[in-house]
């Protein structure tokens, strides 16, 4: 006897009602409500950080071999005859152009591959001397030209954003805000 009344005290103890369970699916619901949005904005500037520093990668990897290779290295979006094209939502290659036509041609190494970018997003090339179809690097690992390339999501987000600054010597840095009003200074889509 004396064993059932410990445990039914003990069950009464352990156990929580369903207005405590509601409570608390409640509180719940309130929380994800609230950091939901958050969450998905925080995702997409990821994925437009990430998505222009694979852009200044490859411009570096492209910097690099052409100078250890003394060989001009291209980095573009090919078209079906692999000639570059100026459509980089495609996604981009880094190639060595031994004959420097802007194309790759049998026998010439292709160094990287980058895929499609998200949907509705492109990336758009501007600056002196710069061509919208492809960025090529010198033996001596100059670009010859001054361009800002842009990365514009899909989001229609100024903040969103990204850019990188090229220098003739082939030197990219990423784009900076400046004056802390959350976009890039340089960062400009149509």
């Amino acid at each position: 006897m004396r064993k059932s009344k410990i445990y039914l005290r003990l069950s009464k103890i352990l156990g929580f009602s369903l207005i405590e369970l509601i409570f608390v699916l409640l509180i719940i619901s309130v929380f994800t409500y609230f950091a939901v949005p958050n969450f998905s904005s925080i995702v997409r500037s990821y994925e437009s950080s990430q998505i222009i520093r694979k852009l200044q990668r490859s411009f570096e990897i492209a910097r690099t071999e052409a100078i250890t290779n003394k060989k001009h290295v291209v980095v573009c979006p090919l078209n079906s005859n692999n000639s570059c094209v100026n459509q980089w939502s495609s996604g981009w290659r880094v190639f060595i152009d031994d004959n420097n036509d802007k194309s790759l041609d049998i026998g010439e190494t292709l160094l990287l591959n980058y895929g499609k970018l998200p949907d509705s997003s492109y990336i758009s090339i501007s600056g002196f001397g710069s061509s919208s179809r492809y960025i090529s690097f010198t033996p001596t690992g100059n670009s010859l030209t001054n361009a800002t390339v842009t990365y514009c999501p899909s989001y229609n987000d100024a903040n969103l954003i990204r850019s990188i600054i090229l220098n003739k010597q082939g030197r990219s840095r990423l784009g900076l805000d400046t004056n802390d009003d959350g976009t890039i200074d340089e960062a400009r889509c149509n």
